[in-house]
């Protein structure tokens, strides 16, 4: 019970307080049944339809570093069999417009595969913070201007 609260604590402590009184529950007996009977009470009634929701609502913020972007798109990727063309659109739309200008004006076109596309977003990305950092160098390098 330590590592739950609210309403999973409460239930859990009326589920004892029962067991006290002679009101058996399999489920307290058993992990197994415990997780199951967790799942019931109070899982996701319908994971992958909450998942793709989370997935289509999923925007990288410009001022991050794609590493964060990319963890959340792949660990709700992984829930959802999703086809190749699906991914590559969902992906690109949680973009930011400074990797998708980039790759939409690339010569050869959008990437086809998901790989490809991760792979470039994430090159395009690191280059822009390497410019970053190298703006934010040079400035402060810079002379004085002195009027």
């Amino acid at each position: 019970m330590t590592y739950v609260s609210g309403v999973v604590q409460d239930w859990l402590q009326v589920a004892l307080e029962q067991e006290d009184q002679g009101v058996h529950h399999e489920w307290l007996y058993s992990w197994p049944s415990f997780v199951k009977e967790m799942h019931t009470c109070f899982g996701i009634p319908d994971v992958v339809a909450e998942v793709a929701h989370s997935l289509d609502h999923l925007h990288m913020n410009p001022d991050n570093r794609i590493a964060i972007y990319n963890v959340a798109f792949l660990w709700y990727s992984a829930e959802l069999q999703w086809m190749e063309n699906a991914l590559c659109h969902r992906y690109y739309s949680g973009l930011p417009d400074h990797i998708q200008d980039i790759i939409s004006t690339h010569e050869g076109g959008k990437p086809s595969t998901f790989q490809t596309l991760y792979s470039t977003a994430i090159s395009i990305n690191n280059h822009f913070w390497e410019w970053k950092c190298e703006s934010k160098r040079a400035l402060h390098s810079a002379p004085l201007l002195r009027h």
